[in-house]
């Protein structure tokens, strides 16, 4: 498989997934254009994709939904309850359940239920070819089920989203720090790498760090915290297998294994 982040933030997150036989969207937060070209920018076409899967309703994650819809003729997944929250935003939408396998082009998807303020929100992993990815943004705090749902994956795209310190100092309200900092929140730094602790084996071979706050977090102390954590597990987390991904541009196109070329911006 190959992955590449196409923008991972509060201003909004797509993530595309690629075997040998199709390729796959994991949320569309940016609008149609960026993801046309954030493709582009990766080598990849829109029209390309086999299918699109939401994670939740929240505008960073399905702002390209409608435009979408209109431009390429595929099937969009989310949970139930994500499409009662979005409504009748796509005409060929189609439902996933948490913890029930989908098999589309090669790939096996399967949901599972995070904690966050949203209807349903899930994540996914995604296996194809003895390869298994794990795409976890947007939740709380890191549950048992989770950590079983994820283990063995060698490929994470892990939510950092910020440092408690930097957000408690920092100038949004308190109503909203108190939402980010609760259980159906955000991941702080130290969440994130506490949960990798426990995820990583010898057969993880890179992992992202994602959706870092631009306001509330710092990218060399995500990096740092989670490294911390990782080499203390007996893991090597060097530049080659730990990193961070752009906010507003595509990410490094990752096959599982080994970081590929870098790409221009996509503008």
């Amino acid at each position: 498989m190959r992955i590449a982040t196409l923008g991972s933030g509060s201003s909004g997150n797509a993530t595309y997934v690629e075997s040998t036989s199709g390729a796959i969207l994991l949320d569309a937060g940016l609008s149609a254009r960026r993801i046309t070209l954030g493709l582009k920018a990766i080598g990849r076409n829109v029209r390309d994709l086999s299918a699109i899967f939401l994670t939740h309703e929240h505008r960073d994650h399905a702002a390209g939904v409608a435009v979408l819809a209109k431009q390429v003729e595929v099937p969009f997944y989310a949970t139930p309850g994500t499409w009662q929250a979005l409504g009748e935003i796509a005409p060929d939408r189609r439902c996933v359940e948490p913890g029930v396998s989908l098999q589309l082009e090669g790939m096996r998807v399967t949901a599972f239920e995070v904690p966050h303020d949203a209807n349903q929100p899930v994540g996914f992993t995604v296996a194809a070819e003895g390869e298994r990815f794990a795409l976890l943004t947007d939740l709380g705090y890191v549950s048992d089920a989770i950590i079983r749902a994820v283990r063995g994956c060698q490929g994470f795209l892990w939510e950092a989203n910020h440092d408690p310190r930097l957000l408690l100092n920092g100038p949004y309200p308190w109503t909203l720090k108190q939402r980010i900092l609760g259980d159906h929140g955000h991941l702080s730094n130290q969440q994130t790498a506490e949960a990798l602790r426990q995820v990583v084996s010898d057969e993880t071979m890179w992992v992202m760090l994602g959706h870092l706050s631009e306001k509330n977090n710092d990218p060399n102390q995500a990096r740092q915290t989670a490294s911390e954590a990782l080499v203390a597990s007996g893991w090597q987390a060097d530049a080659e297998h730990l990193h961070i991904v752009p906010t507003h541009q595509p990410s490094v196109l990752y096959a599982v294994g080994a970081p590929l070329r870098g790409y221009a911006d996509a503008g």
